[in-house]
């Protein structure tokens, strides 16, 4: 089946997809990793005028976009055609959108289509003991039975790896820059570690721009500003039986307009319990297309 193609368009300097028709209306399924928001047209006249997650009356179209847009305390941002919203005379499809800028972890973006390339990766150290028996993710508002969430008690994990990964980098054809961050959670039951037998995913979806991440009953809402995909939870069972022995955490960090990256941290890290932590580099990797310069340092 011949993939459905959009209107590349930028709005207030973020290249995003643009259609006329409401998402439920499309001939495929929006992938996961977009961020839905739909455009309202003015009363006097069809000229698009504000963005919001829903418009009800005066339906322009619908735009999607691989990171959340602000939307603001009221909910909705004004703005001027051909000012901020402006065609870029280009037709593609979801799968070509995301291999301009998508993260490089996808595999849909390889380092040949990349000028500039830097990830950072930070090592979180903590002295405070760690026991999770439960564990929470999920947007507040989801009932038990919805998938993009995850909920489970008596994990009994008494280990805990963290970690931050931050990436910049800059597209060889249009230059176009991005970064984002990871927070990496590892837990695990250092008495299930034997040979692998399979692993489950969860993805954490968000419909009412927050989720709740809760550790042992104790919770946090976090805010991320849009609806979509925010992060990942993978198990891992060992041994003949299947035992849940380790849990992978991978949880976007929110656009900073939000809430800055060490309140994040602090925030998620407090739930877990742990209130006093260290952050060192253990990785800085720098990439340029061309002159191949590549530099790596482990401290």
């Amino acid at each position: 089946m011949r993939k459905e193609q959009f209107e590349l368009y930028e709005f207030k300097g973020r290249r995003v997809l643009f259609t006329s028709a409401r998402d439920r209306h499309l001939k495929e399924p929006v992938p996961e990793g977009f961020f839905k928001y739909e455009i309202r047209h003015s009363d006097k006249g069809f000229e698009p005028c504000v963005l919001a997650k829903h418009i009800l009356v005066n339906h322009y179209g619908t735009i999607f976009s691989n990171k959340p847009i602000n939307l603001g305390e009221e909910g909705y941002i004004n703005f001027k055609e051909d000012i901020d919203f402006i065609d870029l005379n280009q037709m593609m499809t979801f799968d070509e959108y995301l291999n301009m800028f998508n993260d490089l972890s996808s595999q849909q973006c390889g380092l040949e289509d990349i000028r500039e390339y830097h990830r950072k990766v930070y090592g979180i150290e903590n002295t405070e003991s760690a026991k999770v028996n439960s564990l929470l993710i999920s947007d507040p508002w989801y009932d038990k039975n919805v998938s993009c969430r995850y909920e489970k008690n008596y994990l009994n994990m008494n280990v805990l790896t963290m970690g931050l990964v931050e990436r910049d980098y800059i597209h060889l054809k249009d230059n176009y820059q991005f970064h984002d961050s990871l927070l990496i959670i590892i837990l695990e039951n250092k008495n299930s570690l034997m040979k692998e037998l399979s692993e489950k995913t969860y993805q954490i979806g968000v419909d009412t721009a927050e989720y709740r991440f809760e550790c042992n009953g104790r919770g946090i809402d976090v805010k991320t500003m849009a609806d979509g995909y925010f992060g990942t939870v993978i198990e891992h069972y060992y041994g003949d039986t299947a035992v849940l022995g380790s849990i992978e955490i991978e949880l976007s960090v929110p656009d900073e307009i939000e809430i800055s990256q060490k309140e994040f941290i602090d925030a998620i890290l407090s739930a877990m319990g742990i209130d006093h932590y260290e952050m060192k580099v253990i990785e800085d990797t720098y990439f340029k297309q061309k002159q191949e310069e590549n530099m790596k340092m482990t401290m």
